[in-house]
């Protein structure tokens, strides 16, 4: 068994209308393969990173989770959020990865990419959301 600290950073509290549980799905299956990783590294001093922050000059938010599991093949950083691609052999299907691009882009207009770090990796989600005020009247007929 190893020890994984889960260290998550709020930079700031604003506030946006999302899809909670496709976001968590997201989330969870970052961090999912960040635990992977560091599993497979048998780092025993195991950290996984999520910073979340709003970025006023691109109207977007960000999640960035960050780990020290050693780094990403750099032919798999490649193809790492398409269908069927798994580092993981036979135990991985290969979906989790593709389906939170799929939610990112698809549902959330965003973009999903992943890059090495010094000791690991680091996956960034960016979405636009809106800063608009609705008003009663707006929700309703």
């Amino acid at each position: 068994m190893y020890k994984i600290d889960l260290d998550i950073k709020l930079k700031d509290e604003k506030k946006f209308f999302i899809y909670g549980s496709e976001l968590v799905q997201v989330l969870l299956s970052i961090v999912s393969n960040s635990k992977d990783a560091i599993a497979e590294q048998q780092n025993e001093e195991g950290k996984i990173t999520i910073v979340c922050e709003y970025k006023p000059l691109k109207d977007i938010y960000r999640f960035t989770v960050s780990d020290n599991g050693g780094s990403i093949a750099a032919d798999m950083i490649k193809v790492m959020f398409e269908p069927y691609i798994s580092s993981k052999g036979i135990t991985g299907t290969g979906l989790g990865l593709y389906m939170a691009k799929t939610i990112i882009e698809k549902h959330f207009k965003g973009t999903i990419s992943s890059k090495n770090i010094e000791g690991g990796a680091c996956i960034t989600v960016d979405f636009p959301i809106a800063t608009k005020e609705i008003t009663i009247s707006e929700i309703l007929p």
